[in-house]
Order: C-alpha cells, then sequence, then structure tokens
C-alpha cells in the first residue's frame, strides 16, 4: 500500500471505515514505538473515548475492537513496519462491522382486508397497486 492509495480511500464512502481504522492503528503503532509506554497507554486510552463517542451516533465506524487489538498485539518493531503492522492488524483481528438495515414499514394499511385505496401518510390517496411501487421505489 502506499500514500497514493491511502489517499484516494479517504474520498471513497464504501472505504471510510478501511481509512479510520488503519489511520488508527497507525498511530497507536507509531506512539507504541516513539513514546513511553505511559504516554502510548494514556494516548490509546484517550482516542478509544473518543471513538466510543462517535459510537455512540455512528456504529457503523466504531474501531474500538481493532484499537483493542493494537493494545494487545506486539508492537511494530521498527518505524518502517509500522504501515504493514498496521495493514496486518486490521485484516486479521478479529472484529466485524455492524451492517445496518432498512427500517422498512407499510404506511398504507388502513385495517381493511382488501383496501383498493390506503392513506401514504402524505397528505394524498392513492391507489393500492400505486402504493406499492411507491413504497419499493422509498426503499431501494
Amino acid at each position: 500500500m502506499d500514500v497514493h492509495t491511502f489517499a484516494q480511500a479517504q474520498l471513497i464512502p464504501s472505504t471510510q471505515l478501511w481509512q479510520e481504522t488503519y489511520a488508527d492503528l497507525f498511530a497507536i503503532g507509531m506512539s507504541r514505538l516513539t513514546w513511553s509506554h505511559e504516554d502510548a497507554h494514556a494516548f490509546y486510552i484517550m482516542l478509544r473515548h473518543a471513538r466510543l463517542g462517535s459510537a455512540a451516533n455512528d456504529a457503523i465506524h466504531n474501531t474500538t475492537c481493532w484499537l483493542d487489538a493494537a493494545v494487545a498485539s506486539p508492537a511494530p518493531s521498527t518505524l518502517a513496519n509500522v504501515a504493514g503492522w498496521a495493514e496486518n492488524l486490521r485484516e486479521t483481528a478479529q472484529c466485524h462491522v455492524p451492517v445496518p438495515t432498512k427500517n422498512l414499514s407499510v404506511n398504507n394499511i388502513d385495517g381493511k382486508r382488501h383496501a383498493t385505496e390506503g392513506n401514504d401518510c402524505g397528505g394524498k390517496v392513492v391507489e393500492r397497486d400505486e402504493a406499492a411501487l411507491q413504497f419499493f421505489i422509498s426503499h431501494q
């Protein structure tokens, strides 16, 4: 992996978690090599706390599992090995990403078994077939 690949990844929504995880792991690796044990651990605690705070609003971008794996694993051997160490941990840690689910609901049910018309809660009454089509289009 090179800097160009990393820079491109931050622009693509589907790779943002990869980028965030890699950046966190890289930072942990660097701190463990260049700072005292106490300072590196304090940095881990601060970063983990910040990621937990962010996860309250966005669980998909929660990197705390990888942070914990980084602290539990041996530190990288040299500064030159930090990038490979971070990428290896990102790939091998037993972490998973929660998959968001869509809240599917049928808004046009009005209690009749074979209703020909239903209220779509948008202020207009629509035919049954049209409501079904609107439902599927809006939830794709």
